[in-house]
């Protein structure tokens, strides 16, 4: 009788030649990506937060006006209807930073793929002069892989060389530098 136990029971596609392996977070850390991708992530943080807190005190301007209006002994109804008015207010704040919070995300995972972009041809080269058949990326699922197949200091030095080579030509806004503002106006005029 045999037992599986914590195994994986999903098929996978060996590749047939050797197969590689490249630490982004190496990479990222090395070329000083991580800290621009930071940047960038905290630069969507602080705009949001500044439309979300601005929509909050709109609404909370309009849920005083609303109050003042009620007068110092408003009818039942009218209480019931403030209080509700008041619970949406409350619902709307938090629809709100959910959205902050997505586009936040949305900002983060663009500047990601744009890096893993700009690494996968340089991985490609380097694993084709190797004969390699894959990269994979290290990570968490990686448990085990001979250093001899790590081409992270590889890609490191080829753009660094192409860093040094190339003048530095201002890169165009990204996707997510463009939409940032459409994202922030979102959750803004959900109100």
């Amino acid at each position: 009788m045999t037992a599986v136990i914590g195994c994986d029971q999903r098929k996978s596609v060996l590749p047939a030649g050797p197969s590689l392996v490249v630490d982004l977070e190496a990479v990222a850390k090395a070329m000083g990506r991580d800290a621009e991708i930071a940047q960038k992530v905290e630069q969507a943080t602080e705009n949001l937060n500044s439309q979300l807190i601005q929509a909050a005190q709109e609404m909370d301007k309009q849920l005083q006006k609303q109050k003042a209006d009620l007068g110092d002994s408003p009818a039942p109804a009218d209480r019931e209807k403030y209080r509700q008015t008041e619970l949406r207010v409350q619902q709307q704040i938090r629809n709100n930073k959910a959205i902050a919070e997505q586009a936040r995300q949305a900002v983060r995972n663009e500047q990601i793929l744009l890096f893993r972009k700009e690494v996968k041809p340089i991985a490609a080269r380097i694993a084709q002069k190797r004969k390699a058949t894959v990269v994979t990326i290290a990570n968490q699922d990686v448990v085990w892989f001979d250093p001899s197949a790590d081409l992270t200091a590889e890609v490191i030095a080829e753009m660094r060389a192409q860093a040094s080579s190339t003048s530095e030509i201002p890169k165009p806004p990204s996707r997510s530098e463009a939409n940032l503002q459409e994202k922030t106006n979102t959750a803004e005029g959900v109100k």
